[in-house]
This record gives structure tokens, C-alpha cells and sequence, in this order.
């Protein structure tokens, strides 16, 4: 056999890399149903990449940070786990998040939003709303069901509204309904049972009201307010 050249046969790889879409946004599905990702390759092609698809939180955290995708499209319930377990470690990953949910009631939305969710959809919704979400977060932006948004924008008024009289040194809300409930003589054990708070809670509320009004009694407190409203506002029930 000296002196013949021996033949080596050529033999395919058994591994095939199909290289990234250039430009695309990438995504990641990370649901027990496997038509969210066949809808979503449908139906956004040439508009976004599905990469990778699993049941797995653990495994969508692993996957996140292997191919880095810019949104991330989950449901609420794994084969290891649910949603907010893994929520948190996959927005670290700097992965945008679209969450579809059984129901998306007003609480559900809420807790979802405050743990990093951009995008919720209820998945009774139609495929285009799906994809109109996708495409939203995936841009940078956010889609949530309108009916939350409403209430959200309500609250953060709300709360804006509040922060501006606690900036200007007016009392807020609540510390209005505990400043008349002094007024009446209420106990602070009588009044945290009336406005349905804990009796600390009350002592912080009269703390912060001290503070504002210059005083340093329940009484002294009382006396200015009641001193600077017209007569007709002026209670009288409740000794001090």
C-alpha cells in the first residue's frame, strides 16, 4: 500500500449556523404555547427575528444573554416557575419585555408594569394585537391594554398632584382627613380605625402636619387651622 495516496472521505458537519438578519430587531418567546412564536415568525417577517423559543424561565434568562435580543415575548407560567421569578433577572439582561397575560385585569397590569413590563396583551387578543405590541416595545415604546392606561394616568396625577402640595408645603389629602379628625378629638387608636390605617401611620401624618404648619401640638395645630377658616368651617364637636 506504499506509495498510494489514500482517499479520506468527506463527511457534512453535523452543526449549521444560520447567520443573524442584519439590522432586524431579535426576539426571544418564552411561552408553553408554541404558536406565539409561529404567529410572530408569520407574521413579522422581515420585521423582527425570532431567535430562540423555550418553556423554560431559567432558560429564557440563559438565552437573553446569549443572543441579546431586544424584546423578549413571555407568558405568565413556565415549566420551572412563573413570570415574576424571572422577570427581574431578565430586564438586567437589558431585554425589553412583552407579557401575555390570561386575564389582564387592572392589578394584574399594575404588578406586572411596576416588576418592568413595556408590554402586556390579554391572550384573548387577536394575533395583530400581538404583533402591533411586539413591534411597539421591540421600537422602544409601550403597549398596554388602554383600559389600564387610563386608570394609570389617573393615578400618576394622583400622585403628582400630591407631590406639588407636599413641594409647596400644603397639606395633602390625607393629611387633611387626619388634621379634621384632630379637630373632633379623636384618639389616634379611634382615628387609624376610622381612616383605616395603623396607629404609626397616624403619628407620621401628625408629624409631617406639625411640620407644616409651624406648630408642635395637636392642639396648637388645631387652633391655627380652625383660626384661619371662615366661621361657617369653623367645627364645633371634640375637645382637645
Amino acid at each position: 500500500m506504499s506509495g498510494t495516496k489514500r482517499r479520506v472521505r468527506y463527511v457534512q458537519p453535523s452543526l449549521s449556523v444560520t447567520p443573524l438578519q442584519q439590522g432586524v430587531p431579535r426576539a426571544l418567546v418564552a411561552h408553553d404555547q408554541s404558536i406565539v412564536g409561529e404567529v410572530l415568525r408569520l407574521l413579522l417577517v422581515d420585521e423582527i427575528e425570532v431567535v430562540a423559543e423555550t418553556r423554560s424561565g431559567r432558560a429564557a434568562m440563559a438565552l437573553a444573554e446569549l443572543f441579546e435580543p431586544e424584546v423578549l415575548i413571555m407568558g405568565e407560567t413556565f415549566i420551572d416557575g412563573v413570570v415574576e421569578s424571572f422577570l427581574p433577572g431578565l430586564l438586567t439582561a437589558g431585554v425589553r419585555v412583552v407579557v401575555v397575560c390570561h386575564v389582564a385585569s387592572e392589578e394584574r397590569c399594575s404588578r406586572l408594569v411596576s416588576l418592568g413590563a413595556l408590554g402586556i396583551v390579554d391572550d384573548e387578543s387577536s394575533p395583530d394585537d400581538l404583533v402591533s405590541a411586539v413591534r411597539l416595545v421591540a421600537g422602544g415604546g409601550a403597549s398596554l391594554p388602554p383600559r389600564f392606561v387610563a386608570t394609570m394616568v389617573e393615578q400618576w396625577r394622583s400622585r403628582d398632584a400630591a407631590s406639588s402640595r407636599e413641594r409647596d408645603g400644603a397639606l395633602t389629602t390625607r393629611e387633611d382627613e387626619v388634621l379634621a379628625a384632630m379637630a373632633r378629638g379623636l384618639s389616634t387608636k379611634a382615628l387609624a380605625h376610622q381612616l383605616g390605617i395603623s396607629p404609626k401611620t397616624v403619628e407620621s401624618h401628625k408629624t409631617r402636619i406639625y411640620e407644616k404648619l409651624g406648630v408642635k401640638t395637636q392642639a396648637a395645630a388645631v387652633a391655627k387651622v380652625l383660626a384661619g377658616a371662615p366661621a361657617g368651617e369653623r367645627g364645633s364637636g371634640g375637645s382637645l
